[in-house]
């Protein structure tokens, strides 16, 4: 009999040059690494973050110093950036095994 596999969530619209899906069970099997955390589906090309080399399948955990796990925290630590005045906002990022800091211009979405 032929396994079945769940359906992947539906990306978020793009927001900030960047297409989300929460880091459910389904999507945690090609990650290897964090419990919780938010999944990078598709980078736009335009975007500051495709200069700063994030891709498909990155994991975001951290947005500033709080962390992330559903895209909703992600938008939150974003505009509350925004409100403060930032410019930019560093994410914590998983991949490959290891963790990588990328600030991302908030002037420059790629949307």
């Amino acid at each position: 009999m032929a396994r079945v596999r769940p359906a992947r969530p539906a990306a978020t619209e793009p927001f900030w040059g960047l297409s989300l899906v929460p880091l459910d069970a389904a999507a945690r099997r090609g990650v290897d690494g964090p419990a919780a955390g938010v999944l990078i589906d598709r980078v736009a090309a335009s975007s500051d973050a495709a200069d700063k080399g994030l891709r498909r399948g990155d994991v975001i955990t951290r947005v500033n110093a709080r962390a992330v796990s559903a895209v909703a925290d992600v938008r939150a630590e974003v505009e509350a950036a925004k409100k403060l005045g930032r410019g930019s906002v560093l994410l914590r990022i998983w991949r490959d095994g290891r963790s990588l800091f990328v600030p991302l211009d908030l002037d420059r979405s790629g949307d």
